[in-house]
Formats: structure tokens, C-alpha cells, sequence
């Protein structure tokens, strides 16, 4: 029983140790532009005057009747609002509360509603609610007259990991067992559909010809299906977790680019950030300030560090190299490769150093040091 009790001890650890909630803050930032843009058929409507009462509509629950006109109206622009200051952070616990409350509301107002990604979206606005993001990269932050603590619990983003990965495996292994989905015909029929909007694009008619082609159709769909399990095995290892979410963010914008998927690729992509270690100050940076270039790639490290992921220290003797970092393990990198990886954790540019610090971890290993208090 010993091994049960220390797993139980381990697991509950996870829930109840508090976290940084810095990712989760930049991950609201994200969803307030994706509500809008998720909701933005139903504004449409909203200007003619309509709503979905005036046609077919089919409750989840006899009890949850449609909202008057009027009132729906009202609602929906209230939403429209909450999303708005849910981007900026003000009055974060309200107006995430109500964001998800509305989407939700509306989720459930109709089966027809359905769609597997506004399943998604309210599930992540929902965590959104249960955290207080608004502690971090936020006007409530600024407006705060004491320092804000950004450790709280995150028991709801370790739940919500858990929807991700069974996401991910559902919808591979539900393809799998699909004929129509394993021979292609599923996303060819989709892509045949799409393919005047496609062709209205800057793609050249050589790559549209080539996604609505039934050969490849056929290769992406055993692609596709393999990549998806990948992304979730991948994403439940700390090791191979980069390479599970630069997996990801191509998938995504694969599918994004050759069928629409309306919100789910651009919330699934923000929706990595869940996976970000909640741990500040983690990682050393030691840079010489009377050399230039190193100067020049503080500055910009430091615009991009929205997770505060770096402890930036001037070294106080000329170095031999101009920058280096130690990584939360030990790792000790050095020069280019150094400002690599430092790149390689911050959101915006992550997708783009991740083949370059691929490339060097092929080419040598890094250093692994004593202690990172050496590097002072």
C-alpha cells in the first residue's frame, strides 16, 4: 500500500502546490480576440436583425428555454464587452466569469450549435473563470496599489492538460477507426468544398491543385492521425514536451491552411501555453555588458520574456563568451547557442528557434554545471 499512498501523496501535491500564473495570464489575453471571432456570426445576425429562435433550434434541456430577443441582444453585446476586458485584464474575475457563462449559455442553447471547438472554448474559458489570471499582465495588476502574488493554485490547468491529451487521442483514434477518415475521403470532401475560397487566396494554383488532390488527401489523412497521437504522447513528457508543442503549432497550421477549422487552430495553439512549467526566474542569464551585441540581445530578451523566465545578471569580469545561459537542469550553453534557447522559451519566437536549437543539440551536447550559482 506504501507505493499507492506515496502516489496519492505525489498526485494531490500537484494540485495543491501553488504555481505562476503568468502563462495562463497571456493565454486570457489570447481567448478575448478568439470569444469575438467565435461569436462574431452571432453579431452578424444581431445586425439583421434575427437570432437563432427564429429558425430550428433543439435545447440540450427542456428547462433552458431561448432568452427573449431583446435580452439575448443584450447579452450577447454585454459578452462581446466581457471578452474585450478579459484581454486587458480589468475586472478579470467578473468579466471572465461572465465570458464563460455567455459562451456557454449559448453552447447549450441549441444542439445545432455543436461543433467540437466551441466544446473546446468553453472548456478553456471555463478554467479561465477558476483562475485568478488577473494577477499577472493585466490592468487589475497595474491599477493595484500592493504587489500582486502570481502563485496560485492551478489545479484547473493540470485538468484542463488532461482534456488536451484526450483531445488529441479521441480524435486520432475516432479517425482511426474510421474508414472514411483513414482513406482521406473525409478531408478531400472538405478541401473540394473549401477550394474556392482557396483559390481566392495569394496560394498559387499548383498548391491548391495539390490540396484537393485525392492522393494526398490520402497520405495526410494516415498523417494526420499519426500526428495527433504523437502530440498528445509527446506532450505528457517534460523531455520531449518542445517537440510535442512545435508539432503541434505546425499541425495546426497545416489545418488551418488547407481546410477551416474556424477558432479550434488558433485556441489550440494559444492553448499550449497551459503546458509552460509555472516557475519564474528559473534560468540564469549572464551577459557582458561592455559588449554590444550582448547589450542588444538583453534588451530583446527581455522584451520577450512575458513569462519571466530569466534571472539577467551583468557579469562583473570580461568573460570569454558574451552571453550564457544555465537551463533550469544545469545545462550550461554558451554565445549564439545560448541566445537560441533563451528564444526558444519565449512564446512569440519559440516556433522559430526550435529547429535551430534542434540543430545544435544534434550537432553537441550541452554542459551540464555544478551548480547554476557559478554562473554569478
Amino acid at each position: 500500500m506504501k507505493p499507492l499512498s506515496e502516489a496519492a501523496a505525489r498526485f494531490n501535491a500537484l494540485f495543491e502546490s501553488p504555481g505562476d500564473v503568468r502563462a495562463i495570464a497571456l493565454l486570457r489575453i489570447l481567448v478575448g480576440p478568439i470569444v469575438i471571432y467565435h461569436l462574431w456570426p452571432f453579431v452578424e445576425q444581431m445586425g439583421h436583425g434575427r437570432y437563432y429562435a427564429d429558425y430550428f433550434y433543439a435545447p440540450w434541456v427542456p428547462w433552458l428555454p431561448p432568452a427573449p430577443r431583446a435580452l439575448y441582444f443584450g447579452m450577447l453585446v454585454a459578452c462581446l464587452l466581457s471578452a474585450c476586458l478579459l484581454c486587458v485584464g480589468y475586472k478579470t474575475r467578473w468579466s471572465s466569469a461572465y465570458t464563460a457563462f455567455f459562451v456557454t449559455y449559448n453552447f447549450f442553447s441549441s444542439e445545432t450549435f455543436f461543433r467540437h471547438n466551441r466544446n473546446f472554448i468553453v472548456l478553456v474559458l471555463i478554467m479561465l473563470a477558476l483562475v485568478p489570471s488577473g494577477r499577472a499582465l493585466s490592468l487589475d495588476a497595474r491599477l493595484t496599489t500592493k504587489p500582486c502574488d502570481t502563485r496560485v493554485s492551478l489545479w484547473p490547468m493540470y485538468l484542463m492538460r488532461f482534456e488536451v491529451v484526450c483531445v488529441y487521442s479521441a480524435s486520432a483514434i475516432s479517425k482511426l477507426l474510421n474508414p472514411d477518415w483513414r482513406s482521406g475521403l473525409v478531408l478531400l470532401t472538405r478541401s473540394r468544398w473549401y477550394e474556392p475560397n482557396l483559390r481566392s487566396t495569394v496560394l498559387p494554383d499548383f498548391v491548391v491543385d495539390l490540396l484537393t488532390d485525392a492522393t494526398f488527401h490520402s497520405l495526410f489523412a494516415k498523417f494526420a492521425i499519426a500526428t495527433e497521437l504523437a502530440i498528445a504522447l509527446l506532450l505528457l513528457s517534460r523531455r520531449f514536451r518542445y517537440a510535442g508543442a512545435f508539432l503541434a503549432v505546425s499541425f495546426h497550421a497545416i489545418i488551418e491552411i488547407s481546410l477551416s477549422v474556424q477558432i479550434f487552430s488558433y485556441l489550440a495553439i494559444g492553448g499550449l501555453l497551459i503546458w509552460t512549467t509555472p516557475v519564474v526566474r528559473d534560468r540564469v542569464l549572464v551577459y557582458d555588458p561592455a559588449n554590444p551585441r550582448a547589450a542588444r540581445s538583453m534588451r530583446w530578451i527581455e522584451r520577450l520574456d512575458w513569462l519571466a523566465r530569466f534571472r539577467i545578471e551583468a557579469a562583473s569580469s570580461p568573460v570569454a563568451e558574451s552571453l550564457r545561459l544555465v537551463d533550469r537542469d544545469g545545462r550550461e550553453y554558451q554565445g549564439r547557442r545560448a541566445f537560441r534557447r533563451a528564444l526558444l522559451v519565449c512564446p512569440l519566437t519559440f516556433v522559430f528557434m526550435a529547429p535551430l536549437v534542434l540543430r545544435d543539440n544534434l550537432r553537441s551536447p550541452a554542459k551540464v554545471t555544478a551548480s547554476v550559482d557559478a554562473m554569478a
